[in-house]
C-alpha cells in the first residue's frame, strides 16, 4: 500500500481502517458469543468431575496423613500416580499486622543488626521518569551504564467509529 500524498488519500485510509474496525468488532462478538456457549455447555459436564476430583484429594490427603508413619520419605508413589508432602513456604501475620507492617519492623530490627535484612527482599528498577528528567550529563553517564534514551514519539491511529456510523446513516 502506498503512503498517502494528501490528507484526503489519508482520510480515505483512515475510513477503510474504521470498517475494518467494525468488521473485526463483529467477527470477535461472535467468536466470543461461540467460546460462551461452549464453556456454558462444558460446564453442565466439568462441574460433577470437579467436585468429585476435589472429594477424592481430600479422602487421599486423609488416608495420607494417617498412613504418614508408614511412609517414608515425604512421598509415595502408587500405580496411578503419587501422593507428596510438601513443606508449608507461607507465612502470616498476627491480626492487625499488614505485610507492609512486618517489612517497616524487620527493616527497624536490620537497622540494628544487619543479618535481619535478608529477610525482606527489595526489587530494584530503573526509574524511567526520572531518566526522561535528567540532565543531558545525566543522560551521558546513564547510555555509558548501556541504557538507550530514546525520548522519540509513539503514533497511533484512532478510528472514529461513530462518524463511520454517521456517514452510513446520512
Amino acid at each position: 500500500m502506498n503512503i498517502p500524498t494528501t490528507q484526503d488519500q489519508a482520510e480515505q485510509l483512515l475510513r477503510r481502517d474504521c470498517e475494518i474496525h467494525a468488521a473485526l468488532g463483529k467477527i470477535e462478538a461472535a467468536m466470543n458469543q461461540a467460546i460462551n456457549n461452549a464453556r456454558g455447555a462444558a460446564k453442565d459436564k466439568k462441574d460433577p468431575l470437579v467436585k468429585e476430583r476435589g472429594v477424592i484429594e481430600t479422602a487421599l490427603k486423609a488416608w495420607f496423613r494417617l498412613a504418614r508413619k508408614q511412609i517414608v520419605g515425604s512421598s509415595i508413589r502408587m500405580l496411578f500416580g503419587r501422593i507428596i508432602a510438601r513443606p508449608k513456604r507461607a507465612v502470616d501475620f498476627v491480626t492487625g499486622t499488614t505485610e507492609e507492617g512486618a517489612v517497616d519492623a524487620l527493616l527497624r530490627i536490620a537497622e540494628e543488626q544487619d543479618s535481619f535484612a535478608r529477610f525482606v527482599r527489595v526489587k530494584k528498577e530503573l526509574n524511567r521518569a526520572e531518566i526522561h528528567e535528567a540532565t543531558d550529563e545525566e543522560k551521558r553517564r546513564i547510555a555509558e551504564c548501556g541504557v538507550v534514551f530514546d525520548p522519540g514519539e509513539i503514533i497511533s491511529v484512532e478510528p472514529d467509529m461513530e462518524a463511520l456510523e454517521k456517514e452510513r446513516l446520512a
